[in-house]
């Protein structure tokens, strides 16, 4: 795959963030068919098989941006994958060099702000990193999936991209 920088972070950021793209793009022509509301249907059956990956693929990707922003600002990166704890290190950092008066602070950070705060919030022994497993049993995350969070979402990646490779 095409590396976009020399930083690690960065580019595993940009591939989370092509993922996540294919995945919006793809409900988007599930979601265009009135058949996708009927059970039994084709279109349906798909949504039914990509959306718990929706959830996967947007924890990893602000992970990664999280990361990706750390290392770009000379910030030490723990090794987790807490989101919460990911947020709270790139609050500070914003602050520390003076970034809370940008996109970033008013647009990205509420985002990424949301995910933290609703993974902390799960039934204990929520394991984050067994997230792309799926091996969390307590989890019941329901994701609704219309034009209108589609496009939020793609927005969302949209300006994190632009904040990190820019």
């Amino acid at each position: 795959s095409r590396k976009v920088t020399n930083n690690s972070f960065v580019n595993a950021f940009e591939a989370q963030a092509s993922t996540l793209v294919s995945l919006i793009n793809t409900a988007e022509e599930l979601v265009k068919d009135d058949s996708v509301f009927e059970i039994d249907s084709h279109n349906n059956d798909e949504l039914s098989r990509i959306t718990p990956s929706f959830f996967h693929n947007i924890v990893f990707f602000f992970e990664l941006f999280g990361k990706s922003y750390l290392s770009l600002c000379n910030e030490p990166i723990k090794f987790t994958h807490t989101l919460n704890e990911i947020f709270n290190s790139v609050s500070k950092a914003m602050f520390e060099h003076e970034h809370n008066n940008s996109m970033f602070h008013a647009i990205i950070l509420p985002h990424f702000k949301i995910f933290a705060e609703y993974i902390q919030s799960m039934p204990a022994g929520f394991k984050e990193q067994n997230i792309k497993y799926d091996e969390n049993t307590m989890d019941n995350t329901v994701i609704c999936i219309t034009n209108f969070s589609l496009g939020d979402l793609r927005n969302t990646i949209d300006f994190c991209r632009s904040f990190i490779l820019d």
